[in-house]
């Protein structure tokens, strides 16, 4: 099960960062940026490998004690990094590769959304907002005043947090 999945920037901002258990989000928040300079070895290391290869996971960054840190890169150099609890010894590789491959599309879900700008946090919007820990997703609208976005728009941003949270739920 995954506890903590990040989106992070090319320019390794935090785009997405959700934890499950939250009084251990400052350790997971701190776990995902420690992660960022395995990433960036690996990506180094590979060098013009990445590219011709087109393989994007990284595989298993760093183990600690009670977790496992598994990264993935973009073509566009944005980083996704997946906290797991070691105690699931299920989880296979492959398991891995695919939960990266379900979070990138839906990340070229969010990206491809006209109302979300690039480089923005990516934050859902809809019926969760409601309870506390869901914030609503605002955007800059022509008249530059800050509003959330209409009812009739498709929240590709709340399904990203779907998936997110159907990762973190479900026991591969």
């Amino acid at each position: 099960m995954a506890v903590c999945v990040a989106v992070i920037a090319k320019e390794n901002y935090p785009l997405y960062i959700r934890s499950a258990p939250t009084e251990n989000e400052l350790k997971f928040h701190y776990m995902v940026h420690t992660s960022l300079d395995v990433v960036d070895e690996k990506i180094s290391a590979m060098g013009k490998a990445l590219v011709d290869q087109r393989e994007l996971y990284l595989g298993l960054l760093y183990p600690t004690e009670d977790y496992k840190v598994y990264g993935y890169v973009t073509n566009s150099k944005v980083k996704f990094v997946m906290v797991v609890d070691s105690s699931n010894t299920a989880l296979r590789d492959n398991e891995i590769r695919s939960m990266f491959r379900k979070l990138h599309n839906s990340y070229t879900d969010v990206m491809c959304n006209p109302f979300y700008n690039p480089g923005d946090r990516i934050q859902s919007s809809g019926s969760d907002a409601a309870e506390p820990g869901f914030p609503v997703i605002t955007t800059w609208i022509p008249t530059c005043e800050k509003t959330t976005l209409p009812s009739w728009f498709p929240a590709y941003a709340q399904a990203f947090d779907s998936m997110v949270t159907s990762m973190m739920i479900q026991v591969c």
